[in-house]
């Protein structure tokens, strides 16, 4: 039987009411901010995060210029049905009408068959490749893009995950951490890989709602009662060794990082949301980082900044602002992947850098 991904509007309700009291968010997620609370409450969880969209899933398909804004225009038509007309209409298909309108493009070299190749290829080049096959795709949301090893399915989003997490781990050492904390990982796919290839590990989990939220759902439907939620976490005075008794992972929203004791954190992640933040925002972070992170660090980002972003955060303020709250770059390298599967490392528009930190204090 699988798990259940559920909607809980009260929840998600509780987490925008204290995040328009307790924080700003920068620019570019104010701009998604409402689209994304619109979908979430009037459509099914499970179906919204088959597609690509901002919660960190990526796809084999690509869409033409209309395509997108197709989906847009869809979206919007389907919200304002619900909401004004109060009809209960299912999610339909939205693949099924973009392939017939033919606004989707099989990029030729993100079909499935050159996805596995090309993504096997790079797993198989790090260590401990093999242990794939030692866990489980719950495949939750039932997704489009999936595929078979060894009689085992996986979707696109999991091994996706699986690389990032080869890459972290052959610096960071998972196994030997007792402490992880990801901030800004979208439904949570990293934070999942993670505890299920080390299951002794505890995780803090950060993001700003109603990305939270998905996430919290996300990872309850998979890994139950040991998910300490967002109302949870809310009644913690401090978060220390011992919050994790009764808890493997908890859902925080990014207020509560000075909740963190100090030194608590083994190893901090983070994979393409600092480049979305101003200069301002990641420099605060690392500040806290600097007071709760005792060991090591690890940021993929784009190395020239994301470029819907005014004076974006660049290579130069990452090793900048780690320098300044006592942590060395150790090793830097061109990632494969960053935010978008690159087929080829060497194409211009394939500007990710892995950034290896380690304390030095």
């Amino acid at each position: 039987m699988k798990n259940k991904l559920t909607n809980d509007l009260s929840l998600l309700e509780e987490m925008i009411k204290d995040l328009n009291s307790k924080y700003k968010i920068d620019p570019f997620w104010k701009n998604y901010e409402y689209s994304n609370i619109a979908k979430i409450k009037h459509f099914d969880l499970k179906e919204l995060l088959q597609f690509t969209n901002s919660f960190g899933l990526l796809s084999s398909k690509r869409y033409t210029t209309f395509g997108n804004h197709f989906i847009r225009f869809y979206f919007g038509i389907l919200i304002k049905i619900k909401k004004y007309f109060n009809i209960d209409i299912s999610f339909p298909k939205i693949f099924k009408i973009l392939n017939f309108f033919n606004l989707t493009i099989d990029d030729p070299k993100l079909t499935r068959k050159h996805y596995s190749n090309f993504i096997l290829k790079l797993i198989n080049s790090l260590p401990n490749s093999d242990k794939l096959l030692n866990i489980k795709d719950d495949l939750i949301c039932d997704p489009i893009d999936t595929f078979e090893l060894r009689d085992k399915k996986y979707s696109f989003n999991f091994i996706k995950y699986f690389y990032e997490f080869l890459m972290a781990n052959n610096f960071a050492n998972f196994e030997k951490s007792n402490f992880f904390l990801e901030i800004g990982g979208g439904y949570g796919g990293f934070t999942e890989i993670v505890k299920k290839m080390c299951p002794n590990i505890k995780i803090i989990y950060m993001d700003i709602p109603p990305q939270l939220y998905v996430a919290e759902q996300y990872l309850k439907s998979i890994f139950y009662k040991k998910v300490a939620g967002f109302k949870e976490t809310k009644e913690m005075e401090f978060i220390t060794q011992d919050s994790f008794l009764d808890y493997d992972i908890l859902i925080i929203p990014p207020w509560d990082i000075i909740k963190i004791k100090d030194n608590l954190i083994d190893f901090f992640y983070n994979a393409n949301s600092f480049q979305e933040m101003q200069k301002e925002t990641v420099s605060n972070y690392c500040k806290q980082l600097s007071r709760i992170v005792k060991n090591k660090i690890v940021l993929l980002e784009q190395r020239e900044g994301n470029g819907a972003i005014v004076n974006p955060v660049t290579r130069v303020d990452y090793i900048d602002y780690m320098k300044s709250n006592g942590f060395k770059l150790v090793e830097e390298r061109l990632a494969a992947y960053g935010g978008h599967l690159r087929s080829d490392p060497s194409a211009p528009f394939c500007h990710s850098d892995l950034y290896f930190f380690e304390k030095t204090n």
